[in-house]
């Protein structure tokens, strides 16, 4: 048997929506969720990534030692080479490194979520204490507040069709309205999810959010790591919410003083 076959032996123990695919780090076959490498066959035993009481573990093993890919005396400290005389313990360190890396997704996943959350939690927050008069008043280029908070709305449900988008191999099509600080596409959004009362476009951006949230819940972890446009995307939209967050506050301030 060749290596990527005892490799596509492992990753068929593995579930189909676990997404586990066999390829190739640094010319060595691979086991991998995503982009992130599990598990390398080196010299015919094999590598694991692994953590905590399972790195322990498996160091345990007769034969067992840090993986040094190079022979030079600077192993890899979180893997560990399983050798072949123990390839009956393959399968279980697999799943070991694969719940480590999926471990991660999770965090990740969990942080993009909480930080989506945190920064419409500022936007609100500051916009809920701007008085009438400044509800109205253009502050940000041709914006007033109630400009800016339909245009977040209308990013919560583009970027659900993104993802959709990312995960169907295709590219997110708000890409096509591209212009310099998305003037145009952004002009769309406010016309469309603007209301005059303040009241009821705060419940628009909050049920915006809300199916953005639930959306991204739904996705499995590995998701994350599969597909780091993703993240990339919810990052961007991360970091305007907070700028505006800071902006409605600035505006907030200016006309208390």
């Amino acid at each position: 048997m060749s290596d990527r076959e005892t490799l596509q032996e492992i990753a068929a123990g593995f579930g189909a929506e676990e997404d586990v695919t066999v390829g190739n780090w640094f010319g060595k076959p691979c086991l991998k969720l995503g982009g992130k490498v599990f598990a390398v066959l080196h010299g015919g035993d094999l590598a694991f990534k692994l953590a905590g009481e399972a790195h322990a573990e498996a160091l345990q093993l007769d034969g067992a030692r840090l993986f040094d890919p190079r022979g030079k005396g600077q192993p890899m400290r979180q893997w560990v080479k399983v050798p072949a005389a123990q390839s009956s313990a393959w399968d279980r360190f697999a799943r070991l490194a694969y719940n480590d890396v999926l471990g991660s997704a999770q965090g990740e996943k969990e942080e993009l979520i909480s930080g989506l959350l945190e920064a419409r939690r500022k936007v609100l927050n500051a916009a809920r204490q701007l008085t009438e008069a400044q509800q109205d008043a253009v502050f940000l280029g041709e914006w007033s507040v109630k400009d800016m908070l339909a245009h977040l709305a209308g990013w919560d449900d583009t970027n659900i069709q993104a993802v959709q988008e990312i995960l169907a191999g295709q590219k997110p099509s708000f890409w096509q309205h591209y212009d310099r600080d998305w003037q145009t596409f952004n002009a769309q959004l406010v016309a469309k999810y603007r209301r005059d009362d303040f009241g009821e476009l705060l419940e628009v951006v909050e049920a915006s959010q809300r199916r953005l949230i639930a959306f991204l819940q739904a996705l499995p972890a590995g998701v994350y790591i599969k597909h780091p446009q993703i993240g990339r995307l919810l990052r961007t939209d991360i970091k305007d919410g907070h700028e505006h967050a800071q902006q409605v506050e600035a505006f907030r301030r200016s006309g208390s003083e």
